[in-house]
């Protein structure tokens, strides 16, 4: 016979709530609150409050292809997050790849641009942001 202890109540890191956890280490009453909190610290600078960062991405991703597509590129998208690059860009016949980033607005006006590392500027990489304001290339001509 296996005894089974009972473990105290505990307040939801989330929302507060008083719920009896399953797990000596559970925190949160819900899923739910567990993945409110995770973007708690992004809900301040999200152009999606409330949205997962992975979306959030992709959303910026199809808002680029649209933008380039209207252009008059052909774009394709990586199907594994794990790619080298998101979108591959072609026009006249030569290929691009393209990293794409979400800027954000900071409380002074200015839009925060962040590259992966130093090394990424001088690659083959070219970078889109996507700001609440539009969207911004670099280098600036593909």
């Amino acid at each position: 016979m296996r005894i089974v202890a009972v473990l105290p109540k505990r307040s939801c890191q989330n929302c507060k709530k008083e719920f009896v956890p399953a797990r000596r280490w559970q925190k949160f009453c819900t899923r739910v609150c567990q993945y409110g909190n995770e973007n708690k610290k992004s809900l301040l600078r999200s152009p999606y409050p409330g949205i997962k960062v992975g979306t959030v991405g992709a959303i910026q991703e199809l808002k680029v292809a649209v933008d380039l597509m209207s252009k008059g590129y052909e774009v394709f998208r990586a199907m594994s997050p794990h790619s080298s690059c998101d979108l591959a860009v072609l026009r006249s016949g030569k290929l691009y790849k393209l990293e794409v980033r979400t800027a954000y607005l900071k409380s002074d006006g200015t839009i925060s641009k962040r590259f992966k590392s130093e090394a990424a500027k001088s690659s083959d990489i070219y970078y889109a942001w996507v700001a609440p304001t539009g969207i911004d290339y670099w280098p600036e001509k593909l």
